[in-house]
């Protein structure tokens, strides 16, 4: 296994988790009193444990995070944001469903995360214990919930 490229690949998952705790952050802001707004509280915790997970496997890794691609996650939150701003000034319905979406698509690919790493960890003790399967199970079910108010959310915001 090439541990290098392991490790820029949890680093790009690990950039994409700014942008979705940005994305979560601003929903929350908006609706931290509401149904909806309780959902994201709870993804947002449910995210920041899988980027404590994925913080530790770099380190079991003996590899470093990649501070430079934290910022371009994070600066990809507020292009996203500004582009939405112009398009969507209320920032209501276009807005929420877009989000939606760009969390949709990162949580797919974090369940692609976790079934490449199973799919070669028979080759490395560090993947090895870890329950890969019970963590793409975990992003199958965000994916899920996610997706539920995302099409609710496509229905408000192409009526």
């Amino acid at each position: 296994m090439n541990a290098n490229h392991v490790g820029i690949y949890i680093n790009d998952h690990l950039a994409g988790s700014v942008t979705a705790l940005e994305l979560l952050g601003n929903l929350i802001s908006k609706d931290a009193r509401t149904p909806r707004g309780q959902f994201f509280i709870e993804l947002r915790r449910d995210i920041e444990k899988d980027r404590s997970t994925l913080r530790d496997l770099l380190e079991r890794l003996d590899f470093k995070e990649n501070p430079m691609r934290k910022a371009v996650g994070w600066f990809s939150e507020k292009f996203a944001r500004t582009k939405l701003s112009v398009e969507d000034p209320g920032g209501d319905k276009l807005g929420i469903f877009e989000k939606l979406e760009g969390l949709s698509l990162g949580i797919a690919g974090k369940q692609g995360l976790w079934r490449a790493l199973n799919a070669v960890a028979d080759a490395t003790p560090e993947l090895q214990a870890m329950d890969l399967k019970a963590l793409e199970q975990g992003a199958s079910e965000q994916f899920e919930r996610v997706e539920t108010l995302r099409l609710d959310a496509a229905r408000e915001a192409f009526a």
